[in-house]
């Protein structure tokens, strides 16, 4: 009996084994960015601290009623710190399916052997969406300042339907490379940083409400209400300074995780499967909004389909075929010789940037950096649909979450054959697509010419003459 394939692509066996190590452009930025942090947080501590002894002091020490006020003052500016310490940052999982190892067991298979070939802790759960994206993301918390946080996957099947397995494990290994980044420990104290500046530079809640008011007092505790008004004017706009050059070394962190991970990517599937993914990605994007927004037609007419992914695919071909261009979104083929590559990106061109990845490095950085060390291998061009147990039900299952976030729909709606919702957006397309000499310039534009009576009486109004009815 012939053995079964594996579902998991082999991995390259000519990497460096220093290929992953952090460069010195990385350490310096982890080390920027950990110092900016940390001395930020001292600030606000000793502020916090200081207007917290000022408070009590000023009840304790001075007499009524100048206690009374510069308690006041100083209890408004304690509060003003404070507040933003204790809000937190949800996760909306509206959007969301989360799936177990009971329910696909296969997939869960692939992320434990990508898991122990990047180094990356198993994510704690593992979810499932309609978009084309793949991430990590956490709950953000205080405690993460101490503990680290358990991290999650999340999925997006316009990813999966887009790309080939070989694409597909180097998308979620560039993510398990941020799994295993020491650095984005520094996340939680840079978000901490990052959430009380910003609720302090630009959070508008009860506190600016009551200086507000106390500031329209016609009574001697308006001077209190000005006063408050002034010297947090005057703290936020430092702050403003101080937020903006956090954020910079933040950012320029970032880049360098960006890179390191894409490097986690190569180690795994070679130099060409990340970038080819890349070169995959916006324009799977765009023929996901078509057809978001082909479903969005059919729904007017009631009609709603049971799998997002087939309209995925036909409004990929409908988009080559009103731009003429059948390798629309695909990479160009690798050469003959295996020691040669070919560049897909140009310098300067950041037109191209994935959604899911728009605050990262420019494509073309990120080309460069993946083949400065070029590893050909082979990518495995199945697709990556064969690690989901009953693919069918999976695609209907976020189907729904579609309809329910994107078009507000109930359940009680029962979903037609992909294929009949996909004829009547055929046609609709028909009816909207005309001649090719006018090349594409009045497609898809719908007429709303007015009422028919309105439209006869300005006929009738003013008739054309004969000659111009001939033509």
């Amino acid at each position: 009996m012939p053995r079964k394939p594996s579902l998991y692509p082999p991995s390259p066996t000519n990497v460096p084994e220093d290929l992953t190590q952090p460069t010195g452009h990385y350490r310096l930025r982890v080390f920027l960015v950990l110092v900016s942090t940390i001395l930020f947080l001292l600030f606000y501590a000793g502020l916090v601290v200081g207007s917290g002894f000022l408070t009590v002091g000023s009840l304790l020490f001075l007499p009524i009623p100048v206690n009374v006020l510069a308690a006041g003052f100083c209890g408004l500016f304690f509060l003003f710190l404070v507040k933003g310490f204790f809000k937190r940052q949800q996760v909306s999982k509206s959007s969301m399916v989360e799936v177990t190892e009971d329910d696909q067991p296969r997939l869960f298979v692939f992320i434990e052997q990508l898991c122990d070939e990047t180094g990356a802790p198993f994510p704690d759960k593992v979810f499932l969406n309609y978009q084309v994206n793949a991430s990590v993301f956490y709950r953000h918390s205080i405690l993460n300042m101490f503990v680290p946080p358990k991290k999650n996957l999340l999925i997006g099947m316009g990813l999966v339907n887009a790309l080939n397995l070989g694409e597909f494990k180097a998308v979620l290994a560039h993510e398990f490379g941020h799994f295993s980044q020491k650095s984005m420990n520094l996340g939680a104290y840079v978000y901490v940083a990052h959430r009380v500046i910003l609720d302090m530079v630009a959070g508008r809640d009860w506190l600016d409400n009551f200086i507000d008011r106390l500031c329209r007092s016609r009574s001697r505790v308006a001077v209190i209400g000005w006063t408050c008004w002034g010297i947090i004017w005057l703290f936020r706009q430092v702050l403003k300074g101080c937020f903006y050059g956090i954020k910079f070394l933040d950012m320029s962190l970032a880049r360098q995780m960006e890179f390191n991970a894409d490097l986690v990517a190569v180690s795994v599937t070679g130099s060409d499967a990340i970038i080819h993914a890349l070169a995959r990605l916006d324009f799977a994007n765009a023929s996901l909004n078509q057809a978001f927004q082909d479903l969005g037609v059919a729904s007017q007419h009631n009609l709603y389909s049971s799998d997002l992914f087939h309209h995925h695919n036909h409004a990929a071909d409908y988009l080559r075929r009103i731009r003429k261009d059948p390798h629309l979104g695909e990479a160009p083929p690798l050469p003959a010789d295996e020691d040669l590559t070919v560049e897909v990106f140009e310098e300067g061109d950041e037109a191209g940037i994935p959604l899911m990845w728009a605050d990262h490095p420019p494509n073309y950085q990120r080309e460069q950096n993946a083949k400065e060390h070029y590893i050909r291998w082979p990518i495995d061009n199945r697709s990556p649909w064969v690690l989901f147990d009953d693919p069918r039900d999976v695609r209907e299952r976020v189907t729904w979450k579609f309809y329910r976030v994107e078009l507000g729909l109930r359940r009680e709606v029962v979903l037609a054959e992909p294929g009949d919702v996909q004829q009547f957006v055929e046609d609709e397309h028909a009816e909207t697509t005309y001649d090719p000499r006018y090349q594409g310039l009045y497609d898809n534009r719908f007429i709303n010419p007015g009422e028919v009576k309105d439209l006869v009486k300005t006929a009738k109004a003013h008739p054309y003459k004969p000659q111009v009815l001939a033509g």
